[in-house]
């Protein structure tokens, strides 16, 4: 750091936090990034954490590059390079290529990208559903679904799963009456088999006698079954990955290595931004966090958590809070902005 740098009180208690559970709240301006930095020099000179040993995980891109500037530019020491600093994809990334999880072949799209493919198999403009809200929300439905699915299939936690609600109550409707007409149990084994079959399905709903609702209901769940069955097909022939896939394979990979340890884990982690974080992610980290851990620190800010964004929770902060022996900082100094600025905005919000 810059020798200018005088943490406030709040400031030297977060740099200084070691061992356990720690969460942050931390509102801009707050000199977070400074502090986030800060942690990682005293981790090292005055905890003894090797460098690759330190994960830094954030939400964003921006924050990452913000962050591995400022390390760039205040920390000299040989190794330090060594420290992970990414988004929580870009790590999974890392993780599975070069572990060999998937082969070096294989390559990592976009959403665009996605809806690139899918529109080949619907039939349909890509750049008009590129362009059409309505069109890109429904290509999001099929490609949370075909996620959803390997979920269901690979029995992950209800409360880890991601976008549950790419399968709306007209989709559930179509489930159990399909599930009625076969005389099945409307569970888990049903759906996917459902999923993996759904020309089958779709010539008993022709030939069924249910209303028009109903067959047009089940109609479209099935074509919306078959696109994602088509979506994935093409991933894995072609050896692509998009973005739920590389947070899925990793949470799998990580689930089955929980006895042999095959895969590093680590002993000091700070996750940036964790208000976003969906819980699948979180499941994410504390399957990274070494046994027993040495340090893991969250840093949310509270006023941004009002924000349901890519799946994450309005209560991911008030989960950490409950975590036994979590230990609570408060970040309240605005070191940003001016005090009268701060009064306006302060008096125009009350």
């Amino acid at each position: 750091m810059q020798q200018s740098f005088v943490p406030d009180p709040c400031q030297a208690e977060v740099i200084a936090a070691c061992g356990g559970f720690h969460l942050v709240l931390a509102p801009p301006g707050c000199g977070k990034t400074h502090i986030l930095t800060e942690r990682i020099r005293h981790a090292h000179e005055k905890e003894g954490v090797a460098y690759e040993d330190m994960l830094c995980l954030t939400f964003t891109n921006r924050a990452a590059r913000g962050m591995m500037e400022r390390i760039a530019g205040n920390i000299t020491d040989d190794g330090v390079e060594n420290v992970f600093v990414g988004n929580v994809h870009r790590f999974c990334s890392k993780f599975l290529f070069s572990n060999g999880v998937i082969s070096a072949e294989s390559s990592v799209i976009d959403e665009d990208d996605g809806i690139s493919i899918l529109a080949r198999f619907a039939g349909e403009d890509e750049y008009v559903v590129l362009s059409n809200y309505a069109k890109r929300r429904e290509y999001s439905d099929v490609f949370h679904l075909e996620s959803m699915m390997h979920q269901i299939r690979h029995n992950y936690p209800k409360d880890l799963r991601v976008h549950p609600e790419c399968i709306s109550p007209s989709d559930m409707a179509a489930l159990r009456r399909i599930c009625e007409v076969t005389k099945r149990p409307f569970d888990a084994e049903a759906m996917m088999d459902i999923y993996d079959h759904p020309d089958t399905y779709r010539d008993m709903a022709q030939s069924d006698t249910t209303d028009y609702g109903e067959r047009q209901s089940i109609l479209s769940l099935l074509r919306k079954m078959t696109l994602a069955q088509q979506y994935r097909g093409y991933k894995k022939q072609n050896r692509l990955l998009d973005f739920q896939d590389l947070l899925l394979l990793t949470y799998d990979t990580l689930v089955a290595d929980t006895e042999s340890k095959t895969y590093k884990r680590y002993p000091w982690i700070q996750v940036d931004e964790v208000q976003d974080l969906n819980p699948l992610q979180m499941a994410l980290i504390k399957l990274l966090t070494s046994r027993p851990f040495h340090t893991v620190m969250f840093l949310g800010d509270e006023q941004q958590a009002i924000f349901s964004f890519m799946g994450a929770k309005m209560d991911t902060l008030s989960a950490i809070k409950e975590r036994p022996a979590c230990q609570l900082h408060h970040l309240s100094v605005n070191h940003r902005s001016p005090g009268y600025l701060l009064d306006i905005f302060n008096t125009y919000a009350a």
